[in-house]
């Protein structure tokens, strides 16, 4: 599992296999530990965590690992919001571009709001 909010649809699954009689063997990132604590792990598997994931599960995450899980999910949704620009808008022809007018709105929306721009 990594660090992400997939971590908690990664759970069902888990679930849905151990229910079924499946062998699941969980290998856990370090970010994954701020989602997802040892015990919702050690219940959908019916295996124990290891002593080191969870002493660093007590531990916490650290400031750095916020911000890359924060700037992960920031990424992810930047990303869908370009691409659907993009293959919404035959008129534009790139990324690039569908990133440009996907800034350009979001201006535009701000100055709205502030009665800035009509």
């Amino acid at each position: 599992m990594t660090g992400s909010i997939a971590c908690y649809k990664a759970c069902s699954i888990l679930s849905s296999l151990h229910q079924k009689g499946y062998q699941i063997q969980v290998v856990l990132s370090a970010s994954s530990l701020q989602f997802i604590g040892a015990s919702t792990i050690e219940g959908l598997t019916g295996k124990q965590v290891s002593d080191g994931e969870r002493k660093f599960i007590m531990h916490g995450p650290e400031e750095v690992d916020l911000v890359h899980s924060g700037l992960e999910e920031t990424m992810i949704s930047a990303t869908r919001e370009i691409m659907a620009i993009w293959l919404g808008n035959p008129a534009i022809p790139d990324m690039r571009t569908a990133a440009y007018v996907n800034a350009i709105n979001k201006v535009a929306t701000s100055y709205g709001e502030l009665g800035i721009f009509p």
